[in-house]
């Protein structure tokens, strides 16, 4: 079940999502950033993108297992497409099930629905199950670049995917 994310939620989906970066990102991002991540710093945060009106966050499950975040291509992105995809996670025991695919079409119906073209997501490099779920979803890679975390360069890919 693929459902809108609800306000009263920002506590539960900050913890999801420090649960799923530790789940996503061991052995690419440094072991002692993701042993450091507290749900209790990302509430706020959380409770005020639930609020955003450009942004649509989507969950999977009525205890949510997972969620989708999206809207229009931020401005410090490259110019790759209208729309972006700014995350994107499913809990490791949640997936294969099919509901990253439904989360991730939830995103580009939203963006499709305020009359967007094309989305774009980057995502590490290192990430190849992503980066493989991207490929069979129809993501082209259309850039690179890398962002910083405790001071070490993390390489990312930039997939555009062309129609919305």
């Amino acid at each position: 079940m693929i459902r809108a994310a609800a306000v009263e939620e920002a506590d539960e989906l900050a913890e999801l999502h420090v649960r799923c970066w530790r789940e996503t990102y061991a052995g690419i991002m440094p072991a002692s950033y993701l042993a450091n991540l507290k749900a209790a710093d990302r509430v706020e945060t959380w409770a005020s993108l639930l609020v955003m009106p450009d942004r649509f966050v989507r969950v999977a499950g009525a205890e949510p297992c997972g969620f989708v975040m999206s809207g229009p291509r931020r401005a410090s992105m490259p110019d790759h497409a209208d729309g972006e995809i700014y995350s994107i996670y499913l809990l490791q025991s949640a997936q294969g099930q099919g509901l990253g695919q439904m989360l991730f079409n939830a995103a580009l119906q939203d963006w499709r629905g305020r009359g967007g073209q094309s989305v774009q997501l980057s995502v590490a490099a290192a990430n190849s199950k992503a980066r493989g779920f991207y490929e069979r979803m129809g993501g082209v890679v259309v850039g690179e670049g890398s962002f910083q975390v405790e001071c070490h360069d993390v390489p990312e890919v930039i997939y555009r995917f062309p129609r919305a």
